[in-house]
């Protein structure tokens, strides 16, 4: 167990880095659309 787990952390904290970029970037995306409609 514990080295399965020492040898596949790397490739699920890289997809859950970028997945959790990808979220943040959409969200602030929405954000910024969303402020636009209001001010325009």
């Amino acid at each position: 167990m514990s080295l399965r787990k020492s040898s596949q952390p790397h490739q699920a904290e890289t997809g859950l880095s970028l997945l959790g970029g990808l979220l943040v970037l959409a969200v602030i995306g929405i954000a910024v659309a969303v402020a636009a409609q209001f001010l325009i």
